[in-house]
């Protein structure tokens, strides 16, 4: 008898072995929607690794945005 076991109940990042689906996950699949990911390194290239990463992070925020306004306009 498993008593700590969770199945097809939501919480925070589970796996639902019933349909085979992660639901109720916080995250975004940014691999999805990063076309110019080869452009992003060609341009970043020479630079250290923090500036990488902050320029990184500002292009996920500016498509995070983009994607948020395509949400609300729809509603």
């Amino acid at each position: 008898m498993g008593t700590n076991q969770r199945n097809h109940f939501f919480s925070s990042g589970r796996y639902n072995s019933y349909d085979g689906k992660d639901w109720n996950r916080i995250f975004w699949d940014y691999e999805k929607v990063c076309q110019d990911l080869d452009e992003f390194v060609k341009n970043n290239i020479k630079f250290d690794s923090l500036t990488i990463q902050e320029n990184f992070l500002q292009q996920q925020k500016t498509a995070f945005t983009k994607q948020l306004e395509k949400i609300k306009s729809t509603q």
